[in-house]
């Protein structure tokens, strides 16, 4: 399973369910680490965020991987960042 294209899929997911912001990823596989971003949507309310982070640790949950930990980073409002590791 490719972690980084399966965020990549979550990121993609935005635009069906959400009008404004942006979503995108980067990945690094050396380092088994993701990021999603959502980008322009400051007003994004901290109860979706969280499920955006259930969503993350279900779909990785399927994948097999292990250690996955998922970091909020909600420093700057116009670009929430999800950050993934896996093992």
């Amino acid at each position: 399973i490719n972690i980084p294209a399966l965020v990549n899929q979550t990121a993609k997911l935005w635009e069906k369910y959400y009008k404004k912001g942006r979503a995108r990823t980067e990945a690094d596989l050396g380092t088994k680490r993701a990021v999603m971003f959502v980008e322009g949507f400051p007003e994004f309310p901290a109860e979706l965020r969280e499920t955006v982070t259930g969503y993350l640790y279900g779909a990785l949950d399927l994948t097999g991987v292990k250690n996955v930990k998922i970091t909020q980073d909600t420093t700057d409002p116009q670009s929430w960042k999800w950050i993934v590791t896996w093992a």
